[in-house]
This record gives C-alpha cells, structure tokens and sequence, in this order.
C-alpha cells in the first residue's frame, strides 16, 4: 500500500512540480560535487585553495537555500530576466572567477 502512494506521489509530482524537481535536483548535484571538491582541496597549503574553498560554500549555500525553498530561485530568475545586463553581469562574474582560480592553480 505505502509502495503504490509512494509510485503516486512521484508521478505526479513530475507533473505538477516540474520546476521544483528540476531545482532541487541542481540542488543535489551540487552538493555531490561540493564534496569531490572540499576533498581535493583537504590538506592543501592555505593559499593555493581559499579562493576554490570560499566558491565552493558559496554554491553550498545557495544550494541548500534553493533545495528549501525553489520557488525562490523562480523568482531570482525572474527578476534576473527584466533586464538583459544582469545575465551579462552573472556572466561575466562566472568567466572572472574561472579564470581566476585557473591563474591561481599554475601559480603553485
């Protein structure tokens, strides 16, 4: 019995919470590779993984905000879309970042 409401409750919610299902599973690839990535930095000098540590709580954060409530990230993206310069922005921060943690990794 609890097996049929269980197979219930998952079909329907790809019907109707599609974009929850879809938030929370980024939510929880996230968080499985924030884990490969704390591991690699484990034990590494101070300097050479602040800035991959920092990013990697930052997304932590921001994965379990939106796991909890997904509706919110919705909006984000809502709010993100209103006007183009602000993708352009997020954009750019993302390219800043990598190229950032790339000069840093052949630092050492």
């Amino acid at each position: 019995m609890i097996g049929m409401v269980v197979v219930g409750v998952a079909g329907l919610s790809f019907v109707y919470v599609t974009d929850f299902l879809a938030v929370r599973g980024w939510s929880m690839l996230v968080l499985l590779y924030a884990r490969e990535v704390l591991d690699a930095a484990f034990l590494q000098e101070p300097q050479s993984r602040l800035l991959l540590v920092f990013t990697t709580y930052f997304f932590i954060v921001i994965a379990l905000y939106w796991g909890a409530w997904p509706y919110r990230m919705r909006d984000w993206m809502e709010w993100m879309g209103k006007k183009k310069i602000r993708f352009t922005l997020l954009g750019w921060g993302f390219v800043f970042a990598g190229l950032i943690i790339l000069t840093t990794s052949f630092a050492y």
